[in-house]
Formats: structure tokens, sequence, C-alpha cells
């Protein structure tokens, strides 16, 4: 998954310009051109295929949508995208400001189960693709 950060710069996926508040799901092969057009900031979660159907089936339940195979841009709910890009740069705050410093197991393990709650409510039903 990737997903715009800031509205300076841009991100291209198929030449479809991916604005703030949309995410790119890529799942299994696709076929895509990607570019950037000036200085952009972006995040991405790499979750693999198995553990996030699990996830999704586990907390919404059998009418979970799985990203479909290929590429899938979408527009989840702003309060659910909010709470990914925070979780995110909490992620990644901690690893830049101290990336020698010893990762306490328990904290890495909530912070992952709290990113894969915020991923399925930001893949969830309300999502629109395009």
């Amino acid at each position: 998954m990737v997903f715009a950060m800031t509205k300076t710069g841009a991100q291209y996926w198929t030449e479809r310009r991916l604005g703030l508040g949309e995410l790119v799901v890529i799942s299994g092969p696709a076929q895509s051109t990607w570019r950037i057009h000036a200085p952009a900031r972006w995040g991405a979660i790499l979750v693999p295929a198995r553990v996030l159907i699990d996830c999704l089936h586990t907390i919404a339940g059998e009418q979970a949508q799985v990203p479909a195979t290929g590429l899938t841009i979408g527009r989840p709910p702003w309060s659910a995208f909010r709470e990914l890009l925070a979780l995110h740069w909490a992620a990644v705050h901690c690893t830049v400001r101290q990336p020698e410093a010893p990762v306490e197991t328990e904290a890495a393990r909530a912070l992952e189960q709290q990113l894969l709650v915020s991923l399925a409510d930001v893949l969830g039903p309300a999502v629109t693709c395009n």
C-alpha cells in the first residue's frame, strides 16, 4: 500500500495523480507505471497478503473486502486514513529518531496490531475505488 502524506509534489500511478487522502493497493501481479513529479512525501506499508486477509476476516468477518489482484486506487474515509497516517508516522519516527535503539517486543507488537486494525478500517466497505 502506498499513499501521499502531503499535498506537495505528486505521484502518478498509471498516469492518474494520487491525491492526499487516496491510496494505492498493489495485490499480486500488477502492471503499472509510477512516477513522482517534484519533491513529494509518501508512505508505504508492506503486509504479506495472507496476514492482511486473515486480519480483515478476523476484524470484519466474512463481509471483509479483500483487495482485488492488481492495482487499486481508493479513497477511504478520512477519519480512518488519518489514523493510519498517525500510526505510520509514529512507527517511522521511532526508527528514524533512534535507529540503533533496542526495540521492546511488546511495544512493537502493539504498534503492529494497531496498524493492522487501522488497515482493516481503511480497506473496509466504505472504500471507493477507481
